[in-house]
């Protein structure tokens, strides 16, 4: 009887090796895919807090110079800058406007609390001696952010404040 030497791989052999690359290849893209998901999102959160960071930030810098308050509502303040320039900082469609210019995007509140020089609140605006400031931000990838800060205007003397 003649051997036959067989130099390839049956069929099951085969099969078998291709269900293993397949399993292999659904894991590994699987977990890419996560990886990627990941990715997305901390590049998401990254965005909208570094925006609206920056935008607290530069409105914390401007009021803190203001001149004078001409206007105080809990959803804009109208103020003149260090050249007697009247602008304001006003939420309107998800933006925040320095007048018309546009400092941050999905921002979905904007609160400005005001407070006189004895620590109680005022909606008056030329008694205002420090400003609450809340930015609160909100998107699908990234979530909800909220940021506050005081800020107290140099010009201004603080008498009897707590």
């Amino acid at each position: 009887m003649e051997r036959i030497n067989s130099k390839g791989f049956t069929l099951v052999e085969l099969v078998l090796a291709m269900t293993l690359i397949t399993i292999v290849v659904a894991v590994s893209g699987f977990l890419m895919g996560r990886g990627v998901d990941a990715y997305r999102l901390v590049t998401s959160r990254t965005e909208t807090v570094h925006q609206a960071r920056t935008a607290l930030v530069r409105m914390q810098k401007e009021l803190e110079r203001l001149r004078e308050v001409t206007h105080a509502a809990p959803d804009r303040i109208a103020f003149r800058d260090p050249n007697m320039v009247e602008t304001d900082f006003r939420l309107e469609g998800g933006r925040l406007y320095r007048g018309n210019d546009i400092l941050a995007e999905d921002i979905t509140r904007l609160t400005f609390t005001y407070y006189r020089d004895n620590g109680n609140e005022t909606e008056a605006a030329p008694q205002v001696r420090r400003i609450h400031l809340e930015l609160v931000t909100e998107s699908v990838e990234a979530g909800r952010l909220s940021l506050r800060t005081d800020v107290f205007p140099r010009n201004y003397l603080y008498d009897n404040f707590q």
